[in-house]
């Protein structure tokens, strides 16, 4: 295999998964920070970043992160893979840390390119919601944490949401709530309490209004799914 080839296929490999992740992730806007950093062999670290509203992948880097010793004594028949061998052992490594704040700078410029300043404000709002779901934010909290006020923050979410505050919230923090449960590493009781809610009484009323079936019933039937 050419060294060509070989790097076309590993990077191919990430690519087409995070390829696959793009087509689980449809959703009308960016719900979360879809970016992914690998390594390679030689020690160099790459990111990969989706937008999938957009239908973008961006492939960027790299970086040595990895002080990678053992490739001194690896014995590569390929000439042209012994010489990239050579350039990473040459390169300047980097902190882990840092080599991810460029990435991560490298993501929000990106994103200033793809999107408007509202969009980005509603990625950001949702992105600290669902970071912090074990916390209930009312509107006005909200709007504080990111310098706006009610009303910006209830025609950003009617704009690009497509629901006012408290209809997205609830969609969001439920959808959570469902995801915890087919994860199946917590107890319903220890989902209840991550969703800020006081009690679970409470936790399976609104799960049940809002899906249509019990916390309880749903873990069962997604067991039994999971068996076949």
């Amino acid at each position: 295999m050419t060294k060509n080839e070989f790097f076309k296929n590993l990077l191919d490999c990430h690519v087409e998964s995070m390829r696959e992740k793009m087509k689980m992730n449809q959703s009308v806007t960016e719900k979360e920070k879809n970016l992914y950093i690998f390594h390679d062999f030689l020690g160099l670290s790459f990111s990969l970043m989706i937008f999938p509203t957009q239908n973008i992948l961006i492939l960027a880097g790299a970086y040595r992160t990895e002080n990678y010793e053992r490739l001194e004594s690896t014995p590569f028949k390929n000439a042209e893979i012994k010489d990239f061998v050579k350039l990473s052992r040459e390169m300047d490594k980097i902190h882990s840390t840092e080599a991810k704040n460029k990435y991560d700078q490298l993501y929000d410029e990106v994103l200033v390119c793809l999107y408007s300043k509202k969009q980005i404000d509603f990625m950001k709002m949702t992105i600290f919601l669902k970071k912090n779901i074990e916390t209930k934010f009312s509107l006005q909290e909200l709007a504080d944490r990111f310098y706006a006020t009610e009303r910006t923050v209830q025609r950003t979410f009617l704009t690009y949401g497509g629901k006012n505050f408290s209809s997205y919230y609830l969609d969001l923090r439920m959808c959570c709530a469902k995801e915890m449960i087919e994860e199946r590493k917590l107890t319903l009781k220890e989902i209840s309490d991550k969703l800020g809610y006081g009690n679970f009484s409470s936790f399976s009323r609104a799960f049940k209004s809002h899906w249509g079936i019990s916390p309880k019933k749903y873990s069962n039937s997604f067991a039994n799914k999971k068996s076949y």
